[in-house]
């Protein structure tokens, strides 16, 4: 599957949800759906921001984000750290993510995007109890008394988009016509707007 948790919060601009196939647009892979999370993109002017957070169990975050657009050149940057101890024995983790886009328009038809993503960090997992532990203590793990599963995500990209040769080759190629033509027969994206947390509803 893939590892949701390697991308922050922080750093998506929106996501669309794509219901059925896909496949012209997003491989063969995309048979009853696509999400795409988009990552934010710097706009407008060069700005930087410095942010932090705690709560119960040693919870701990920060980060730093830089973004913004010189001449014809948008940049986006981001660095986050998360910790926690948890509720439970060898329940903690420590999370590392940065992000870095650099897109460069030449002119309104062409740009040239280059993106570097860095998620690495451990997530322990303190293992399931019996009924009679958990009236013994309900924090214990008695069988994994030091986990620290740990694992890095390193991606690369670079992407180039020339939407005047796109326009000419969808002319005279009937196969990219053809997916021109799924392209516009795709159902609109839903967009999943952010819900504010509230008192919860008792089922009667």
């Amino acid at each position: 599957g893939v590892g949701l948790d390697a991308i922050s919060l922080a750093d998506v601009e929106r996501i669309e949800v794509y219901r059925g196939a896909s496949a012209p647009l997003y491989g063969g892979g995309a048979l009853a759906g696509v999400i795409n999370i988009i990552t934010r993109r710097g706009e407008g002017i060069p700005r930087a921001d410095l942010w932090a957070a705690g709560g119960s169990f040693s919870e701990k975050s920060g980060g730093v984000r830089a973004c913004g657009t010189l001449g014809k050149v948008d940049f986006y940057s981001g660095f986050s750290r998360r910790l926690s101890s948890g509720y439970r024995e060898n329940d903690g983790y420590r999370l590392n993510d940065a992000l870095a886009r650099v897109e460069f328009r030449p002119s309104p038809e062409q740009s040239l995007a280059v993106l570097f993503k860095y998620a690495a960090g451990d997530l322990s997992q303190p293992g399931a109890l019996t009924e009679e532990e958990i009236r013994e203590d309900r924090r214990q793990s008695p069988y994994n008394r030091f986990d620290g599963t740990g694992r890095r995500h390193v991606l690369a990209d670079l992407n180039h988009v020339d939407r005047s040769r796109r326009a000419r080759t969808a002319r005279a190629s009937p196969r990219v016509r053809c997916a021109e033509t799924c392209r516009t027969r795709l159902p609109p994206p839903t967009r999943i707007p952010a819900r504010r947390a509230g008192p919860r509803r008792q089922r009667s």
